[in-house]
């Protein structure tokens, strides 16, 4: 293609050269044209203003003057005409005399003409000027005559130059036709390449469609194989949690039933008294064929562990009946009223709600309801101590949560005014009585928790005061030891949740999400930190509890004394202990 490129472009250079050497002798030619072209027309236009009568007055002369003879024995010389005046008047006479001088074959003048011509041209007088003083026609037909004569010298000059041209046109014409031949062929061979150009251009993106693909697929291969090793461990965690709640859906009907009888219910009884609520229910469930568990728990069904190690480091004691009322608490509809003898649910409520500005008012205090009233219009929960046998008559619409809407607003009648109510606020309410004994009209209104000591839970505190006075440090390591470990299973739960939340809001083919793959595989790096560490730590736990378990004998004496002064107040009301002074 490029040679055929050169030699087109030589080509177009000798068709221009040969145009421009045309062109020169055109425009020499037409130069010296240009000398007498202007002289005719001046002519032709004088023969114009003729007319008639112009041409009848030459005629009328019988005898004519000598510059008009002159005039038209040239005129008749020209005309291929005898040059006399009897020939002169036939001509004149001729209807078409001024349309044959105009249309004159200029071109087509001989050299006899031009010799004849010659002595009329040569004659002083036969000149425009000095004939019009003799006729005005007459001088129109000098002056065609004249310019003739111009033109036809001028066009034996041009002669050759017009030859020269005919002949360079001729020449022009054989390189433009080579040059247009040369073009096709440039054109056919740059369609080829062209058509070539194509077929590769389709063939490199299919490369490249392909190169994609494959860098696409290696990607996705190296992606899945990171993918399969980050969730290998998971995958057995949801394997035995899938088979796990496949049980629970199955026995849902029953564990449910059984769980909102306890929320709604064993509330204010012992831990004794619960568990045989707890097996009528479920003797009474399998009696009308409710799938049940065969040990149904409040805690399996509505607890949540890290909600648990939150509350155990705010200070819940660890034993069952005490996991259990804290669900009570949250999960109750009613206002809780805790049975808190040693006001353990009392430090527990204070600790938990710390950080949302627990407002801790008596029953007693003067500025009760201006309290409560701030509570609940601006979301703060609410701690009422010191609760007796019988509840204030203006608590009664908050307890029944008697809210109304007016005006797009929640309102709760308080006293005599509307109050606005946050659905954020939250009340809870302790007795320090031991036995209370409330009446149906208070208990239908309120959820009694029983939060009175149990001998697990008291043993276990004695046990940890116990060993913080023996060996200080070793209840300390402990204490730390369980904030670490409840810290790593909250992160570690939280990035199991984690790990699920980004599986399951992938869209598209997981393995072209990068990101969410090295997420993953953070996270599950992380995770093994987690359990590395939680595996080290349950190690520490137990040698620490191997160290404490030689204190346990005192504890243990220590919760059965408690319990058995407690029971001196049935002897006499006077003999009555708290557990704080106990301690002390």
């Amino acid at each position: 293609a490029d040679i055929v490129r050169t030699r087109v472009k030589e080509d177009e250079a000798l068709a221009k050269q040969k145009a421009t050497e045309t062109q020169a002798i055109a425009d020499d030619a037409q130069r010296d044209l240009d000398e007498a072209i202007p002289a005719l027309e001046a002519a032709n236009r004088a023969l114009d203003s003729l007319d008639k009568s112009d041409i009848s007055e030459i005629r009328v002369f019988t005898k004519p003057p000598q510059l008009v003879q002159t005039v038209m024995e040239a005129v008749c010389l020209m005309l291929g005409q005898k040059p006399d005046w009897a020939t002169a008047k036939t001509v004149l006479g001729d209807s078409n005399f001024l349309r044959r001088l105009v249309e004159y074959p200029k071109d087509e003048i001989t050299e006899n003409q031009l010799k004849r011509l010659k002595k009329y041209i040569d004659n002083p007088e036969f000149t425009p000027e000095v004939v019009e003083k003799t006729s005005k026609a007459c001088k129109s037909m000098c002056m065609w005559v004249r310019a003739l004569d111009l033109y036809a010298r001028v066009f034996r000059t041009v002669e050759p130059k017009r030859k020269r041209l005919q002949s360079a046109n001729a020449e022009l014409d054989i390189v433009v036709q080579k040059l247009r031949e040369k073009q096709a062929e440039l054109n056919a061979v740059e369609q080829k390449i062209a058509t070539l150009q194509a077929e590769f251009d389709v063939s490199v993106a299919e490369k490249k469609k392909l190169e994609h693909r494959l860098a696409l697929t290696t990607a996705r291969l190296k992606r899945a194989a990171k993918l399969t090793t980050a969730l290998a461990d998971e995958q057995d965690r949801w394997s035995h949690s899938v088979e796990r709640f496949q049980i629970q859906i199955g026995n849902v009907i029953g564990d449910v039933f059984v769980s909102a009888a306890c929320v709604a219910y064993y509330g204010a009884f012992t831990a004794d008294y619960r568990n045989r609520l707890i097996q009528r229910w479920v003797e009474r469930c399998r009696e009308l064929s409710i799938p049940v568990s065969e040990d149904p728990s409040l805690f399996n069904v509505l607890g949540d562990a890290f909600e648990l190690r939150q509350w155990n480091t705010q200070g819940l004691p660890r034993d069952q009946v005490s996991t259990d009322n804290a669900i009570l608490v949250t999960h109750s509809r009613r206002w809780p009223l805790m049975i808190d003898p040693q006001e353990q649910a009392n430090r527990w409520i204070r600790s938990m709600e710390a950080e949302h500005d627990l407002r801790v008012v008596k029953m007693s205090d003067a500025n009760l309801l201006r309290t409560l009233e701030n509570c609940i219009r601006l979301g703060f929960p609410l701690l009422l101590e010191d609760v007796g046998e019988s509840l204030d008559p203006a608590l009664e619409p908050i307890l029944l949560r008697q809210t109304f809407v007016s005006g797009g607003r929640l309102l709760i009648r308080l006293g005599d005014s509307d109050v606005d109510y946050d659905r954020n606020f939250h009340m809870y309410m302790t007795t320090k009585m031991a036995n209370p004994h409330y009446l149906p009209e208070v208990s239908i209104k309120v959820t009694l928790i029983n939060f009175t000591v149990t001998p697990t839970g008291l043993e276990d505190q004695l046990l940890g005061d116990v060993t913080g006075i023996e060996r200080p440090e070793l209840e300390e390591q402990r204490n730390q030891l369980i904030v670490r470990i409840n810290t790593d299973k909250n992160q570690l739960k939280a990035t199991e949740d984690r790990i699920l939340k980004l599986l399951f809001e992938s869209e598209g083919n997981i393995l072209d999400n990068e990101d969410l793959i090295n997420t993953l595989n953070e996270s599950k790096v992380k995770s093994g930190e987690i359990n590395r560490r939680l595996t080290e730590a349950t190690t520490t736990e137990q040698k620490i509890s191997n160290a404490r378990s030689k204190y346990s004998p005192v504890a243990a004496r220590g919760s059965v004394m408690y319990f058995v002064i407690t029971t001196m107040a049935e002897i006499d009301s006077m003999y009555q202990y708290s557990l704080k002074y106990f301690k002390n």
